[in-house]
């Protein structure tokens, strides 16, 4: 909802349940080795707060978007795992010319407990697979530069780099 007396900033809550069920076929490695079955269960309860003064939402010429996310996961809302999650990012559009913009981005996770490995923070970069690193903590930054040519035919140009560690003191 959006906050009284503001045009750009929102408040909210969130509920997150997963139920999983794992199967790790080991059976198809090594014949003979049993196959590995187990479930699990995550749920959090969070709140999530937005600012966003962007021009548009699918392409922004102009603005800021900034939210940030902390959510409590534990059994009193039904998971199996205690832990504490935040999530933030910050988005930066600004007009270099009529169809020429400047976009950045920083994106960081950090969570704290006992994470399960399906939940740990990411790499949130072109290229990378989603799940491809992670840890306790992640950050990145982006930076490109967008031109639009036509309404239909433009070009891209980017670079990212990012960080990601078990200790949140070794990413700065």
């Amino acid at each position: 909802m959006r906050i009284p007396n503001t045009k750009h900033w929102f408040v909210g809550g969130h509920y997150l349940y997963l139920d999983t069920e794992n199967i790790f076929r080991t059976s198809e490695i090594i014949e003979g080795l049993p196959d590995i079955e187990f479930s699990q269960k995550t749920a959090g309860l969070g709140l999530v707060g937005t600012y966003d003064s962007r021009d548009n939402n699918y392409y922004p010429m102009k603005g800021k978007l900034f939210e940030t996310k902390l959510t409590y996961y534990n059994e009193t809302w039904g998971g199996d795992y205690r832990y504490n999650k935040l999530t933030t990012f910050f988005n930066f559009y600004h007009p270099l010319r009529t169809n020429t913009v400047l976009a950045m981005r920083a994106r960081g996770e950090f969570s704290e407990g006992n994470v399960p490995y399906f939940h740990l923070a990411y790499l949130d970069m072109r290229g990378f697979d989603r799940g491809r690193y992670r840890d306790r903590h992640s950050l990145s930054l982006h930076a490109e530069g967008r031109h639009k040519f036509t309404s239909r035919w433009g070009m891209v140009a980017f670079v990212e780099t990012g960080w990601f560690n078990n200790d949140i003191y070794s990413l700065f």
